[in-house]
């Protein structure tokens, strides 16, 4: 994770994006046909979680946080917890609700702050600003 990090944020630059801003890392279970998304091992995946916000942090960014669905980080992380912000995809309660009772809903998330929250609305993904 670390050395991957590093290397996205290097072809960032070259590219001429803006890395100073945040960066959210995708933990979700989606695939390509026939390509895992995620190790069984869910040190593993925790390891490389952690290395990739270590190698952020290491290229000077401060605003590295998760985007992950409570339901299934555990299953991908285990007990990992960073502390880092946190935007979590939460379809079943009210955004509002979301960001001031995430913590106390589900267990083992990232202990950052709740920073936006994606809920459904009607036909389509929404962000909710906490």
């Amino acid at each position: 994770g670390f050395n991957t990090a590093l290397d996205a944020f290097q072809k960032a630059a070259a590219a001429g994006v803006n890395t100073s801003v945040g960066w959210w890392l995708d933990v979700e279970t989606y695939s390509l046909p026939g390509v895992p998304s995620w190790a069984s091992d869910t040190q593993a995946n925790a390891a490389l979680v952690k290395g990739t916000i270590d190698g952020l942090h290491y290229r000077g960014l401060n605003g590295v946080g998760i985007y992950a669905s409570p339901s299934l980080w555990g299953g991908i992380v285990g007990n990992y917890a960073p502390a880092v912000p946190y935007w979590p995809e939460d379809w079943g309660i009210p955004p509002a609700t979301t960001c001031s009772n995430i913590h106390s809903l589900y267990s083992g998330l990232p202990t950052g702050p709740v920073q936006v929250v994606q809920y459904a609305s009607n036909q389509f993904d929404e962000d909710y600003a906490c």
